[in-house]
């Protein structure tokens, strides 16, 4: 195999990124001679970008600009499964709270347990920051299903607000593949666990 078809295949295992997809992507880059472009940036963020200590974003910085963002709401932290679903509800620019990235969804059938979600530290954050509602903004699948259900089994006994997005998220459906507009709504129509 050369190094063409090892880059196309290489691309075409990414999530969401097809045989097809990938030839164009590798044919886009060496028409543009962007190549070196593309390793610069690439090496960059090799380099500098960490998982931050407090929420479980991505970042230059840790902690994250979100998380040392002070005019952010401290009361209110929204649980999501991964960084792609934190930039999703914040390219929709409406969400002020902070956040508790999950880095791993709860699936049995690869052997992750309800167990391997690291609530401690979502706990340690909720007592530190004063929290009031945490809004588990999960897929609503039976791995967001169970994941709720085991967050709210462990967060109910500290006497706060446990509230889940509503109307406008589909079952089944992903929040990162979802419109900006629908995860405004669904967020000002979420319902207490």
């Amino acid at each position: 195999m050369n190094e063409l078809s090892s880059l196309v295949q290489y691309i075409g295992s990414l999530p969401g990124v097809g045989e097809k997809v990938a030839e164009r992507i590798v044919l886009s880059l060496l028409e543009r001679h962007d190549v070196s472009k593309l390793l610069e940036l690439l090496q960059k963020v090799n380099e500098n970008v960490s998982v931050c200590n407090i929420c479980g974003s991505l970042d230059v910085t840790n902690p994250c600009a979100i998380c040392r963002d002070n005019t952010r709401t401290n009361p209110i932290i929204c649980i999501v499964a991964d960084v792609l679903n934190l930039w999703a509800i914040e390219k929709a620019e409406f969400y002020k709270g902070k956040y508790h990235v999950l880095q791993s969804k709860i699936n049995s059938t690869h052997g992750i347990l309800p167990e391997d979600i690291k609530i401690e530290k979502l706990i340690e954050q909720i007592k530190k920051n004063n929290v009031e509602e945490v809004i588990v903004a999960l897929n609503p699948d039976l791995n967001g299903q169970t994941a709720m259900f085991f967050i709210h089994d462990n967060l109910k006994e500290l006497g706060i607000k446990i509230s889940t997005l509503s109307c406008g998220v589909p079952i089944g459906g992903e929040l990162d593949r979802l419109s900006y507009g629908t995860l405004v709504v669904a967020f000002n129509q979420r319902k207490l666990l």
